[in-house]
Formats: structure tokens, C-alpha cells, sequence
């Protein structure tokens, strides 16, 4: 079946769960009426490369994967399988691929998305994710990555959305959205369908939110870059496990992919 929106996660990433942000665009997304599907190529690999899985481990791996020359090594070494996991993206042809950008991936996604462009330079390519929050000149950045077509810094969902749904200027390549005020409780529940849980290391795990964000602002913190802080009520919270427990009765644990737990204590 083919699809609008390809969503692709890279190494290296928590292996313990399904990632929230690939679930939470997903399921946005399609209530909005645009076919997509998501790829954890994250997972993907550890698992085709169990010889290497130290380097998923954070005592080994966190420092390796910003390291250029380790990251450069390990795509050249990788290129064949790396070629195969983009064939797979690209068989539903989409019109856009849409990367999470993370510190601990942000060196080989570039690298990646660097391989797709050449290969299919029709196609758009978007970095979204935490770390772009934290580049001190975005626009530079993007100056120094043309094959990217957008660069969400902020929240993905509306802003994603607009992209691909051709609302957002297509020379404003660098997109801030911090969707102030309004409640977490208008997303929809997440979308776990095309996942399958038996890849990760708990398949009996799902991952949840509570909130966005922290309501402190402790200055060694880099969650004060993420505002403003949101919550999802104790109603809708429950709505979710409910569902994922009912679609999935195998499921027997919830993990709070979040920045704090118990930022609205009446909830």
C-alpha cells in the first residue's frame, strides 16, 4: 500500500519500547486523513546486528554515536543493509520522509538522509525532534544540509501536518512550533498498529505521556527549551491504556516516556 508519509527513527535509541514520537504522528497524522507509516529502523538494526548491540548500550554507545568517525564507520560498514531499510521506505512511495532527530542519532540520521537524497532526490526529507532545539543557529544549520526540506523545531504534530498538506511556505525551511495553552487532551490515542512488539526487549510494554515539558525551569536542565509545560487529564490517560489493553491484551505495563510524572499532582 502506498502512503504519503514515510516516519523513520535511526540508531541509536532506546530498545526497550516502541518509540512515542513515531506512535504519536502516526496516530495524528491519520485522524487527520494522511496515510503514513512508520519505520523503527532503530530496532531494526540492533536486532540484525546482535554481534553490535554494546553499541545500544549507554555505558558504550552514547558517546560513540557523536563521534563522527565512529558514526562515518559504521554507515560505510552498513551500506548494503542501510540501502535495504531505505527500499523499504521507499516501496510505498511517499512523497515525504520525516526523520527524529536525537543527540544520540542526529550525526548518522544526517548521514542517512544524506544517502536517500541521493538516491531519490524527488523525495522531501523533514528533521523534527528534540535535538533540534538545542542547534544554537537552526538556520545555519539547515544552510548546511540542503538536502532537508524542512526543519521542525518544536512540536511535530500540527506542524507536520501543515507541511504535508502543502500549507506551510515552502522557502520557510525552518518551522518553530510551541502549540501554547491549549491541553495534550485534543491528540489523539496512539496508534501501535503498524509496530511489532516482539522486536523489543519488553513485548509485553507499551510507552504513554502524561504531560510535555516541566513546570520548573532548573537552570541545568535542558527541558526549560521545551515549552510551555501540558498535561493530558487523568480521563483521557486512561483512555489510552484502556485502549492499548483492549487492542492488545498481552500488554501489561505502561512506561511514562516523559519529562516528569507528577507535574500536575490532582491528576
Amino acid at each position: 500500500m502506498n502512503y504519503k508519509v514515510g516516519l523513520v527513527i535511526m540508531p541509536s535509541w532506546g530498545t526497550t519500547d516502541i518509540p512515542l514520537a513515531l506512535s504519536t504522528l502516526t496516530s495524528y497524522l491519520r485522524e487527520n486523513g494522511v496515510t503514513v507509516k512508520p519505520f523503527d529502523f532503530n530496532i531494526e538494526l540492533y536486532n540484525l546486528l546482535s554481534d553490535q548491540r554494546k553499541w545500544w548500550d549507554l555505558a558504550e554507545g552514547l558517546d560513540a554515536w557523536q563521534r563522527k568517525p565512529f558514526v562515518d564507520q559504521f554507515f560505510k560498514d552498513h551500506l548494503a543493509l542501510i540501502d535495504d531499510l531505505i527500499a523499504d521506505v521507499m516501496s510505498g512511495e511517499p512523497e515525504y520522509v520525516g526523520f527524529t532527530v536525537l543527540c544520540s542519532n542526529r550525526l548518522f540520521t544526517e548521514l542517512v538522509a544524506a544517502h536517500l537524497h541521493s538516491k531519490h532526490p524527488h523525495v522531501k526529507i523533514l528533521f523534527g525532534g528534540p535535538d533540534l532545539a538545542h542547534i544554537q543557529n537552526l538556520p545555519a544549520y539547515a544552510e548546511a544540509h540542503p538536502f532537508v526540506t524542512h526543519f521542525v523545531n518544536g512540536e511535530g504534530e500540527e506542524a507536520l501536518l501543515k507541511i504535508v498538506q502543502g500549507k506551510e511556505d515552502p522557502e520557510k525551511r525552518v518551522v518553530n512550533v510551541w502549540n501554547r495553552g491549549a491541553s495534550l487532551d485534543y491528540l489523539p490515542l496512539q496508534d501501535f498498529s503498524d509496530f511489532d512488539f516482539r522486536l523489543y526487549k519488553d513485548p509485553y510494554a507499551f510507552p504513554i505521556y502524561s504531560s510535555r515539558g516541566c513546570p520548573n525551569a532548573c537552570i541545568y536542565c535542558t527541558e526549560v527549551t521545551f515549552v510551555p509545560f501540558r498535561f493530558r487529564t487523568a480521563k483521557r490517560l486512561f483512555a489510552d491504556i484502556k485502549k492499548q489493553k483492549e487492542t492488545y491484551p498481552l500488554l501489561r505495563m505502561i512506561r511514562l516516556h516523559e519529562s516528569i510524572s507528577n507535574g500536575i499532582v490532582r491528576e
